[in-house]
């Protein structure tokens, strides 16, 4: 499992990350972190940098 994977999406993040398939009226709801979002490196480093603070110089 991917260091992106183990990301939880906050819980009023999650219905900007819902989407509708061609299938019909199927709708997934993304629960972790999605790679090639926007923001995802972003958050991702913020959160590594915090869990490393006292590793990093």
């Amino acid at each position: 499992m991917g260091g992106y994977d183990q990301r939880e999406l906050n819980m009023d993040s999650r219905p900007l990350t819902t989407f509708d398939t061609p299938l019909g009226r199927l709708t997934f709801r993304l629960t972790r972190l999605p790679q090639g979002a926007t923001n995802s490196v972003a958050v991702y480093q913020a959160q590594m940098m915090w869990i490393l603070q006292d590793e990093i110089p």
